[in-house]
């Protein structure tokens, strides 16, 4: 028997939020080197547009039941 695994995102949000991690850690480790204008684009990007859209797209499979 298979058994239904209940996920809160879609997988392509787990990847997105993935990527946010990275993006978050190599900007403060950039801006612990002195370089602070690529470390506040790589902020940016990831906490007002990467993890926002994870947290925003939709399961297409739970809307359909």
């Amino acid at each position: 028997m298979k058994k239904k695994i209940n996920q809160i995102l879609p997988m392509r949000g787990y990847i997105i939020i993935a990527i946010s991690l990275v993006f978050i850690i190599s900007g403060y480790i950039i801006m612990s080197t002195g370089d602070r204008t690529v470390s506040i684009i790589l902020l940016i990007l990831a906490y007002i547009v990467l993890i926002p859209t994870a947290l925003l797209i939709t399961n297409k499979k739970k809307e359909k039941e």
